[in-house]
């Protein structure tokens, strides 16, 4: 396969990857949703509620947890509160009724209203610290016309060296 091939097949799977990505981020948030690709979830983390395990502007990568999935004291998920606000803490307790009391690491007591089983969607694996960084610019709308140039303007330069390379070998 020569390189030309190469390049264009690498382009389309690059821009594939991009609309995916972007079209699960704007159905998840048109929902009230974590976005999540092949079961697993990326939640930007805006409080410091977890630190030194978590960092503010930490993205936190979690798997979706199943019906049959057991919920492990001691482990962090990612719940969602009866506000409908999605918050990563630790479980510490599992209630005789069989809801759970979550904490962060770095609160100073336990969150206030138990949690029951439904509520639970994702088990935390692991963060990317800093990634929350680059999803505050994904929210801002001039990302995206700054974004959409650059690409426009590589487009064109490559077209551009590809046909003074085509005029050069003619000559």
């Amino acid at each position: 396969m020569n390189n030309d091939i190469k390049s264009k097949l690498g382009n389309i799977v690059f821009y594939v990857l991009m609309a995916i990505l972007l079209v699960t981020g704007i159905h998840a948030k048109a929902n009230n949703e974590i976005p999540s690709f092949l079961g697993y979830s990326f939640m930007h983390v805006i409080s410091p509620s977890m630190e030194e395990t978590i960092m503010t502007d930490d993205v936190a990568i979690g798997k979706k947890v199943l019906p049959e999935d057991e919920i492990t004291v001691g482990d962090v998920y990612i719940y969602e509160n009866l506000s409908g606000l999605k918050i990563i803490h630790r479980i510490i307790e599992e209630n005789e009724d069989g809801t759970y009391t979550f904490k962060g690491d770095n609160n100073d007591i336990a969150d206030y209203m138990p949690v029951e089983r439904n509520q639970i969607e994702f088990k935390y694996l692991f963060r990317i610290p800093y990634l929350g960084y680059l999803v505050k610019l994904f929210k801002n709308v001039y990302f995206y016309a700054v974004l959409i140039a650059i690409f426009a303007a590589l487009e064109v330069l490559s077209y551009v060296k590809k046909k003074n390379e085509t005029n050069t070998s003619k000559e």
